[in-house]
């Protein structure tokens, strides 16, 4: 299981990557606003919708569940987890990659600049997370 986990992380990251998509820091390092609404849950396709895209499935796995949107000029990866712990250990492993998460209960949607993040987070509510800081500890998994 410990080598399965530490496979599907990699091609998550791997994933992310070459999409030009980033990794984060588990912290936020600014809580919503108070123009933002409570944070959206829901599956990969529901939180597309509320980005007015409809996700390509990449990666399906117990430990995560990834989507890869496209518009206008922006590429970006909805990510749902069954469990905020994964979501935090991925984060953790994908911090220092540089861009821009927006991170809610059980999921993450990524960015390659504040300002999308920030339009992003103001139709899901959610916190923005740094993707080049690279946290201090990792999180239990």
């Amino acid at each position: 299981m410990r080598r399965r986990h530490s496979e599907v992380l990699a091609v998550a990251l791997l994933g992310g990557v070459l999409a030009g998509c980033s990794g984060a820091e588990p912290e936020p390092t600014s809580s919503p606003s108070p123009s933002v609404s409570p944070p959206v849950t829901g599956t990969v396709e529901q939180i597309a919708s509320r980005l007015d895209c409809t996700p390509e499935i990449r990666i399906q796995a117990e430990e995560l569940r990834q989507g890869m949107c496209g518009t206008g000029d922006a590429l970006f990866a909805v990510t749902t987890f069954p469990a905020d712990k994964f979501r935090d250990v991925w984060l953790y492993e994908a911090a220092g990659f540089g861009g821009w998460y927006v991170v809610g209960p059980g999921w993450t949607v990524s960015a390659s600049t504040k300002d999308q993040a920030t339009i992003r987070q103001k139709k899901l509510g959610g916190a923005l997370v740094d993707g080049s800081v690279v946290p201090k500890t990792r999180p239990p998994s």
